[in-house]
């Protein structure tokens, strides 16, 4: 079913660049996938526009979640490949997200960056929430982990909150444990978008990211950003990224992640004075106004 929507998203692009008589000097291909890539360079055929492609990151092929869950990432990373061989060869400039993956798309290519938007917080909100979650809740963001860790929490009565916000799979069956009180002071909201997460990020005590597949993670730099210790899975692409920013960890069994959290709670004000010290220049660094003008000059053949 997920491949007849990419399918149905290819022939709308393509119905709409038929339809509009648009005359764009540049098309912008957002990522590698055949969705994004085959439109681009029908629209580059037909209008004679120059093509810019953004390449973020190739699946990883799992096999871990049984047969279904690995057919589909190894279609994916198929489809990825091709997509980015494609893009490779048609496209005028070249943008790679997901530094680690550059010697896949050619020396030729120009490293970039995900941004964040400026939040200017007047005073430090009372935080309301022990740990965030943000993402997709399926079984590769280990959540099924997290949650079992959180029943174990509260077998030793420990106070903690967490908000997870987001969709996928696990979205219902974590739902139907709520309601019936299984797991108790977790709260599930469904996506939230600009003010609306960036408020429930800043009344956080920690964002939690156990995921076992990154790229960039946007939402780990804007926590960091507003000054929000991050506990992330320890990941190369992380690690190229961030450094020694966020607080890792390794694969860890429920009964350990239990007692980790309950650990590190404690010195949550220690630790979010060190990564409030790095916010404002991460915020500089990565301001989507900055990407901007670096990506224009690149475009316009204004940088080497």
């Amino acid at each position: 079913m997920l491949y007849f929507r990419y399918i149905s998203r290819i022939l709308l692009s393509l119905k709409l660049m038929l339809k509009h008589d648009f005359k764009a000097d540049y098309v912008v291909s957002t990522t590698n996938h055949l969705y994004d890539i085959i439109p681009a360079i029908l629209y580059r055929l037909i209008r004679g526009a120059k093509l810019i492609f953004y390449v973020h990151s190739i699946i990883n092929i799992r096999l871990q979640y049984g047969l279904v869950d690995f057919l589909r990432s190894l279609i994916a990373y198929i489809t990825q490949f091709l997509g980015l061989s494609i893009g490779k060869v048609c496209s005028d400039k070249i943008f790679v997200i997901n530094p680690l993956i550059r010697k896949f798309v050619g020396e030729k290519s120009y490293i970039t960056w995900n941004g964040v938007e400026e939040v200017k917080v007047s005073k430090p909100p009372r935080k309301i929430w022990d740990f965030c979650y943000i993402g997709r809740l399926d079984k590769t963001k280990d959540i099924e982990v997290l949650l079992k860790a959180w029943r174990i929490s509260e077998k030793r009565d420990l106070k903690m909150r967490l908000i997870l916000i987001g969709r996928g799979e696990l979205y219902n069956s974590i739902r139907e444990m709520i309601e019936r009180g299984e797991v108790k002071n977790i709260y599930l909201t469904g996506p939230l978008y600009g003010f609306r997460k960036y408020d429930v990020i800043s009344k956080s005590r920690f964002l939690i990211n156990l995921s076992r597949s990154e790229s960039f993670s946007t939402v780990i730099l804007e926590a960091l950003a507003m000054g929000i210790p991050v506990i992330a899975r320890r990941l190369p692409i992380l690690e190229a990224l961030y450094g020694d920013m966020l607080i890792y960890i390794d694969d860890i069994s429920p009964e350990e992640l239990a007692e980790y959290l309950t650990e590190i709670i404690r010195d949550h004000r220690e630790m979010a004075r060190k990564i409030l010290s790095n916010s404002k220049l991460l915020s500089r660094k990565y301001s989507w106004k900055n990407i901007a003008l670096y990506e224009l000059k690149v475009i316009l053949n204004e940088k080497k």
